[in-house]
């Protein structure tokens, strides 16, 4: 991504960071207790656990760049030049809407309806407002208000100084190793829970 400004929780981080913590001592008593049989299901519950942390907390991300936005969901990225960008919206996470598909970002999700009662007209300043009201995943308090806020303006920028000779891109990416973690871990435990 040339010129990138990247989008991620940075509580998402603690949330990984704990579980991580949590399984690997779950992991480590078994093993400081010697319960051998069950050593194979306790590893393989832990491979489970850290990869759900590490893909549904650690992974997400939005980075949004010169050339297009790049969505990082836990098993999927989405790559997206801006000449293919229809909308932008924020109504339930930062939503890219290319050729009638939508694809959203599991990393800037809008927050609740509540939320709307805490912005501030100050926050309004800049931002294009129907009779100066926005959704609550519009504020710049929010990752989807503030990831959206950039991607439109980097959106507006590309269309002002489209040329019409610019390739046209949008590449889709399945973590393969991510989901292969998943279901080995899963069939792993099933296998040693079944055998125990």
């Amino acid at each position: 991504m040339t010129n990138g400004q990247t989008f991620r929780s940075r509580t998402s981080y603690a949330l990984a960071a704990i579980v991580y913590f949590i399984t690997l001592g779950s992991l480590a008593s078994v093993v400081v207790a010697q319960d051998w049989a069950n050593l194979g299901a306790a590893t393989a519950a832990a491979v489970l656990v850290c990869t759900s942390a590490h893909l549904m907390f650690w992974r997400p991300k939005v980075e949004i760049g010169e050339d297009g936005i790049l969505l990082v969901n836990p098993l999927r990225t989405i790559r997206i030049g801006w000449q293919l960008v229809e909308d932008i919206d924020t109504r339930y996470a930062l939503t890219v809407v290319v050729a009638g598909k939508k694809f959203s970002a599991w990393a800037a999700t809008a927050p609740g309806r509540y939320h709307a009662r805490s912005i501030y007209a100050s926050e309004l300043k800049g931002i294009d407002t129907v009779d100066g009201a926005i959704r609550p995943g519009d504020s710049p308090r929010t990752l989807s208000g503030a990831a959206a806020f950039v991607a439109r303006q980097r959106l507006l920028a590309h269309r002002a100084a489209a040329t019409g000779d610019q390739p046209i891109d949008i590449k889709l990416d399945v973590n393969w190793v991510g989901l292969v973690l998943l279901l080995a871990s899963t069939v792993a435990l099933s296998v040693f829970q079944y055998l125990h």
